[in-house]
């Protein structure tokens, strides 16, 4: 005869494993990877890399910066999504309400972490604000 295992047994800890994620971030306790405070914490396979791999990285993430920053005027004009990013922009934080905005400050800090990173390492660094300068003033002229 076979035995039914109910399928809370299986959601059970997907449930608590998301909570707990949340939890963290809410929190504010460290993690690796994007904090909730728009931090960066590199992991610790991208603090083992070599200089010449962690150059990559930046220069991957300078140029998804770039790409990022290409759309946001579009999404700026297409507006809120959710009620949520509606309460964002009207808060100020409009930054927040638009999705664009925020994976390009994400993309853009965990350039300048690992730069930071190579620095620790006595490699050459890349000079992200020079990088970025043009981008930046589209993303700043879409914050408003």
């Amino acid at each position: 005869m076979k035995r039914r295992v109910p399928v809370l047994v299986f959601a059970a800890p997907t449930i608590l494993l998301m909570g707990c994620s949340t939890l963290v971030d809410v929190a504010g306790l460290p993690h690796t990877g994007a904090q909730i405070d728009g931090t960066y914490v590199p992991t610790d396979a991208e603090k083992s890399l070599d200089c010449m791999q962690l150059k990559a990285q930046v220069t991957h993430q300078i140029d998804r910066t770039k790409e990022i920053s290409s759309a946001v005027p579009d999404d700026k004009k297409r507006g809120p999504k959710t009620v949520a990013s509606l309460f964002a922009q009207i808060a100020g934080t409009s930054s927040r309400g638009v999705k664009t905005i925020a994976e390009y400050d994400k993309a853009r800090m965990r350039a300048r972490t690992l730069n930071e990173v190579m620095r620790s390492k006595r490699c050459q660094t890349v000079d992200i604000d020079a990088e970025l300068r043009e981008t930046d003033l589209i993303v700043a002229a879409a914050r408003g």
